[in-house]
C-alpha cells in the first residue's frame, strides 16, 4: 500500500495534529456536530485505503454469486440510482454475494455488496433501489468518517487504525470493518445512530424517485422488514446495522409526503 501521509510531515505529527483537531472540536458542540465536523479532518485517500482494504478482506471471506442475472440486476438499479445521486457510475462497484442473510452494504470508495437472501427479501427492482440509495446515502453523507471520530473521541483510537493501515497491518481489519458498518464474519458491526439513519434514509428516498421508482418503495421495504423481525427467531441481518421501528416508519412516512408535495 502506498505512503497516505506526505513526506513533509511525519506520521506521528500527523497524527497529533489530527488529535489536536479533533479535541479543539469537542468544546462547546453536541457530540453529533462534533463527529460530524471531525469528519472532514480524514484524508480521503485514508478512508478509500479502509475501504478498499476492508472490501477485499470481505471477498475473500465470501464467495461472490454465481447468479450472473442478480449481478447485472444490481448493475442496472445501481447505476441508476448512482446517476440520480449525481454520481458517475463507472467510479461505483456492485457485487453479489452467495448466502441467504438478508443484508447489504457499502464501503468507502463507492463498493456496494449485496447477499443473495436481499433479493428474496425486497419484492421489487424499487426496493432494491431503495436499500441502495440508503447505503449511497450513508456514503455521501460521510457517516463512515463520522463513525470513525465518534470510536476516536471514546478513546478507541483512529491513532491506531490510521497507523495500522500505514503498516498494512491485518490484525486491525476486523475493528477496521466494524468501523466501517461492515463487519466480517467474526468482526464487529457498529450501528449508526438514529440521526445518521434518517439521514441515509432522506437522501435515499430523494435518490430512488430521481431515479424513476415509486418512493413510496421504500416505504414497503422498511415495513417489511419490521414484520419479519416480529416474525423470525433471528430477525433480518440488516436489522443489525439498519434498525426498523416505528419512529423510524413514521419518518419515512413524513419523507414520501414532503416527496410528493415537490
Amino acid at each position: 500500500m502506498g505512503n497516505i501521509i506526505t513526506s513533509s510531515i511525519s506520521r506521528r505529527s500527523f497524527l497529533l495534529i489530527l488529535a489536536g483537531a479533533a479535541g479543539s472540536l469537542l468544546a462547546g458542540c453536541s457530540r453529533e456536530d462534533v463527529h460530524k465536523a471531525a469528519a472532514k479532518l480524514i484524508p480521503q485517500e485514508t478512508l478509500r485505503e479502509m475501504g478498499l482494504q476492508t472490501w477485499e478482506r470481505f471477498r475473500e471471506q465470501f464467495s461472490p454469486s454465481r447468479n450472473a442475472a442478480l449481478q447485472r440486476r444490481l448493475q442496472a438499479i445501481g447505476n441508476r440510482v448512482v446517476r440520480a445521486a449525481k454520481g458517475n457510475p463507472e467510479e461505483w462497484e456492485f457485487a453479489v454475494f452467495r448466502g441467504e442473510p438478508i443484508n447489504a452494504f457499502a464501503v468507502p470508495g463507492g463498493m456496494v455488496g449485496f447477499f443473495e437472501g436481499m433479493f428474496a427479501a425486497a419484492k421489487n427492482d424499487a426496493q432494491i433501489g431503495a436499500v441502495l440509495g440508503h447505503e449511497i446515502g450513508h456514503l455521501n453523507a460521510k457517516h463512515p468518517e463520522e463513525r470513525i471520530m465518534a470510536a476516536f473521541a471514546k478513546q478507541v483510537g483512529i491513532a491506531v487504525v490510521l497507523a495500522a493501515l500505514q503498516a498494512g497491518d491485518v490484525n486491525y481489519a476486523n475493528e477496521i470493518a466494524g468501523l466501517l458498518g461492515v463487519g466480517l464474519e467474526y468482526g464487529i458491526i457498529r450501528p449508526y445512530s438514529r440521526r445518521q439513519e434518517l439521514e441515509a434514509d432522506r437522501l435515499g428516498v430523494g435518490y430512488l424517485a430521481r431515479a424513476g421508482y415509486p418512493a413510496g418503495e421504500a416505504l414497503a421495504f422498511w415495513t417489511n422488514m419490521m414484520a419479519l423481525s416480529r416474525n423470525r427467531p433471528q430477525p433480518p441481518a440488516i436489522l443489525s446495522t439498519h434498525p426498523s421501528d416505528e419512529k423510524r416508519i413514521a419518518a419515512l412516512r413524513q419523507l414520501l409526503g414532503e416527496v410528493g408535495k415537490g
